[in-house]
């Protein structure tokens, strides 16, 4: 259709601008087995709608933020092909100077609003009092027009047709402008804040992206200074507006403290024990306020796993350190993190049995735990293992088309269930299904080696073995097909 309209009329900034919002939508309907190029091939299909748009309309504030929002996906998915952090570097710096032009177009705005708001307001209690006659009544009237104008540049309303058109019966369409509020500048700030996270993670310097860190921290700090002032005590919607508003800068103030926390890590080797206690304060504001908010509870239970990796790998204290017990072992702090949040996990699978998403992150909690060099994890590593293949199968019978997602892990929960001094009897037998399943499907050695490449919780040893299984599988099928 939009195709079709912008053959009609090439010149048309509102058609491309559509047309680029809803190839940007489509892409959370691609199957999520969908490769990180693929993704990208259609998001530039989007990305160049909104170039063109902008092309013939440079100041339209909707097509410029929704070109960020694109470049800000881009870079995300830039990050999942090799070598792609240079350009989703290039990609998130392009978008977070977008993003601050929005901002400051979008500001001016708002003052411009407010003040003739002002105006209006003098001139309407001028006018109950009766200081509103005489000869200046037609100036006010014109004042009240001025507010009501559209005050964006040319061609940015589909609405703009001539009185001609009219005239000659053409259709005419309307694009609604909705008025900027402090809500909009605060979903601006939220979008620049998550820009220059993912942009402070890529930065070469250790200086820079604490830099970005820190002037990503001072736009929700700002953002949280915009929150409107509700009208008065009962002023129920712009409380409850408020509060889903100041649970949004919460969650990105989180996400940036992880974020900080692993870069930290990844450059000093040391536990910024600071940034992960106050990324959680803030996901635990959130759940305060909103105890069934699925998205702070999975936010916990990354975070809470990031940190209990981050204590795993801090040095274990020499033997004759008093501190040097299992109880104060890093492991053993690490042990006490996952079982958080697994809580957090399970919590949210309470809100959303049948979110698959969730029912991994489970499986990996509990297969992390059954890792851990301690006697409690050695006890309970059987019905560890166990709850991790319930998690995944749970998984991977919603959702069987989904051949990166719950198939590997299962098949590996089996198979360590299978091997070892305490074997289960029939497991490796059973692995060995999952795995020839997940081929019939059609996954292969080169998609194996992938997941367990991108997947932290596959074992290298895994990875050998059921490559091994798919190789005995081709094989067969190729003597099969000789003797045929």
């Amino acid at each position: 259709m939009y195709g079709n309209a912008h053959a009609l009329n090439p010149n048309d900034a509102d058609c491309l601008y559509n047309w680029g919002r809803i190839l940007y939508i489509l892409l959370d309907f691609l199957p999520s087995h969908t490769s990180p190029t693929k993704r990208l091939n259609a998001l530039s299909n989007s990305i160049q709608k909104f170039r063109g748009a902008l092309a013939l309309n440079p100041q339209n504030a909707d097509v410029l933020f929704n070109l960020a929002q694109a470049l800000a996906t881009q870079a995300e998915l830039l990050q999942d092909t090799d070598e792609g952090n240079e350009q989703a570097a290039m990609a998130l710096q392009e978008a977070v100077v977008i993003f601050e032009s929005v901002y400051k177009a979008q500001e001016k705005e708002l003052k411009e609003q407010e003040e003739l708001n002002r105006q209006a307001e003098a001139q309407e209690m001028g006018m109950e009092k009766g200081e509103g006659g005489g000869g200046g009544g037609g100036d006010k009237m014109e004042i009240d027009g001025v507010a009501s104008v559209d005050q964006s540049p040319p061609n940015s309303r589909t609405d703009s047709a001539t009185d001609s058109n009219a005239i000659l019966g053409e259709e005419t369409t309307v694009t609604e402008i909705l008025p900027i509020t402090p809500y909009t500048l605060i979903d601006t700030l939220i979008s620049t804040a998550s820009a220059l996270t993912s942009l402070a993670f890529l930065v070469d310097s250790l200086p820079s992206a604490t830099d970005l860190y820190a002037s990503a921290i001072s736009k929700l700090e700002l953002a949280q200074q915009l929150l409107p002032t509700p009208t008065s005590s009962g002023d129920m919607t712009t409380l409850a507006d408020n509060d889903a508003k100041l649970c949004e800068i919460e969650l990105a103030h989180a996400s940036t403290l992880s974020s900080l926390a692993d870069r930290t890590l990844q450059e000093t080797g040391c536990v910024d024990h600071a940034a992960y206690t106050s990324g959680l304060a803030k996901l635990d504001a959130v759940l305060a306020r909103a105890p069934r908010n699925v998205e702070a509870l999975c936010d916990r239970g990354d975070l809470l796993s990031s940190y209990a990796q981050a204590v795993a790998q801090s040095p274990v204290p020499t033997p004759d350190d008093p501190s040097a017990s299992e109880e104060d072992s890093p492991a053993k702090q690490a042990w006490q993190l996952l079982l958080a949040a697994t809580q957090s996990f399970t919590a949210a699978k309470h809100c959303e049995p049948r979110n698959t998403g969730i029912l991994l992150k489970l499986g990996d909690m509990n297969l992390a735990r059954a890792r851990l060099p301690l006697l409690v994890a050695a006890r309970n590593r059987a019905q560890l293992l166990r709850n991790a293949e319930f998690f995944y199968r749970q998984a991977v019978e919603l959702n069987r088309e989904d051949l990166e997602g719950g198939w590997v892990c299962l098949a590996q929960a089996v198979w360590l269930q299978g091997k070892g001094e305490e074997a289960v009897e029939g497991k490796m037998g059973e692995a060995n299904k999952v795995v020839k399943g997940w081929r019939r499907r059609g996954g292969d050695a080169d998609m194996l080696r992938r997941v367990g490449a991108e997947n932290e919780v596959i074992e290298g040893e895994f990875i050998e073995w059921a490559v091994g299984v798919l190789l005995e599988g081709e094989e067969a099928e190729e003597e099969k097909e000789e003797k045929m």
